[in-house]
């Protein structure tokens, strides 16, 4: 995933009461109706339409960028194998929200918003990370709970044939605190912990924001090599060059690790900075930084457009879901932003420096569109153009002889 989304999906059944228990493979997926079907005459789906055929549940939302393409390969899985498969995309949007995203990406598939908590789809495939894919046999028997890219067409045309298929697990750890996976006693002082992969939990970054260990700890669970040290040296993923070998840079379970780090007190403001020691002693990653011309998006005012208002509001930041809200900020905020949605390095050539209040949406279907008509209400505008950037080259560290 470029960049990890993940939630606890509401999908919402209509039909008579059934076992509410969390299915697993094996088990038998009882009929249901899924309502508010937005693209489709009667706004509803019976399971009992994907009789004789194989029967996917795509469990995604609109603001997973990642579950966008997923949807629509299965989409043109359907199309191909029109008499084998039905798949059914159940989204944590809201009706209006899917129509919207339909507008300007049509799928042929059925589409249910499902944005209602505790009803009985989602009791029966529990997730915290979506994609999330569910596969029933012609027999109505779940013959895997999985991620969408490893229902191939070989693997479609087997359990419609049932015939045995492995298709790897997708398990989600369900209402566990990753934190105690680390457990520290708050008298620490120094520490620094690694572990491998844990199965079962995303990826994600926890800096401690409250107690004894406040700003002194930061804790990153399943990420690779690259996301560790992007952390650390506070750059963008696009500012990055890996040269390490494959051995350290596929983006599989077994290249990601876990990192607990704690500073003494008194040290919270070089937290990054010893991380970045700290990931040279236990990584075998040297991390250099060097000039380099760039393809990028430059960020600038258009012309004669009034100066956007300053701001004397408290600093506050926040984004996700397609939303992006500063106040008080610096437009660092705002060019950082841009960087990871444009993935491309963009620099800020507006020649703004004071702070300010900036908020919009984004629509998942067309993210530069979205962001370049945002940018014109506020007198400002991004453009392709190359430029110097510098970037964080990523090698393995040398064998000694």
């Amino acid at each position: 995933m470029r960049v990890l989304r993940f939630a606890t999906l509401a999908a919402l059944l209509a039909g008579p009461a059934v076992a509410q228990t969390p299915l697993k493979v094996g088990d038998t997926l009882p009929d249901f109706v899924l309502p508010r079907v937005v693209n489709r005459a009667g706004g509803t789906f019976a399971s009992a339409e994907a009789k004789g055929k194989v029967l996917v549940l795509e469990f995604w939302s609109t603001t997973c960028s990642p579950c966008i393409p997923a949807l629509q390969r299965l989409a043109d899985l359907q199309q191909r194998h029109p008499a084998e498969v039905q798949v059914v995309g159940i989204s944590t949007d809201s009706e209006a929200r899917l129509l919207k995203f339909l507008a300007k990406r049509p799928v042929a598939l059925p589409l249910a918003s499902a944005p209602a908590p505790g009803q009985d789809v989602n009791r029966w495939f529990p997730h915290q990370i979506i994609s999330h894919t569910v596969v029933v046999d012609k027999n109505r028997r779940v013959v895997a709970i999985t991620s969408p890219e490893q229902l191939t067409d070989a693997a479609l045309l087997a359990v419609a044939a049932g015939r045995p298929v492995h298709l790897k697990p997708k398990q989600d750890v369900l209402n566990t605190d990753p934190m105690s996976y680390f457990p520290v006693d708050t008298a620490t002082r120094y520490a620094v912990s690694v572990r491998p992969f844990i199965q079962g939990l995303p990826g994600m970054m926890r800096p401690e924001r409250q107690g004894p260990l406040a700003r002194r700890r930061l804790t990153a669970i399943n990420l690779d090599y690259t996301s560790l040290f992007q952390i650390a040296y506070e750059t963008s993923y696009f500012r990055i060059q890996n040269q390490l070998p494959d051995s350290l840079r596929q983006y599989d379970d077994l290249s990601k690790v876990c990192l607990d780090f704690i500073v003494p007190p008194g040290q919270e403001a070089r937290l990054k900075l010893l991380m970045r020691e700290a990931l040279r002693q236990y990584l075998p990653v040297q991390a250099t930084w060097a000039p380099a011309t760039k393809p990028a998006y430059v960020l600038r005012r258009l012309k004669n457009a009034p100066p956007l208002p300053a701001s004397t509001k408290p600093e506050q930041l926040s984004y996700g879901g397609g939303e992006f809200a500063m106040q008080g900020s610096a437009l660092e905020s705002l060019r950082a932003y841009l960087e990871n949605e444009l993935q491309r390095p963009v620099v800020d050539e507006t020649g703004l420096s004071g702070h300010y209040d900036v908020a919009f949406a984004t629509e998942g279907e067309d993210i530069k569109g979205s962001l370049v008509a945002a940018l014109a209400k506020l007198g400002l505008e991004v453009v392709e153009a190359p430029r110097q950037i510098q970037m964080l080259r990523l090698t393995p560290v040398p064998f000694a002889n």
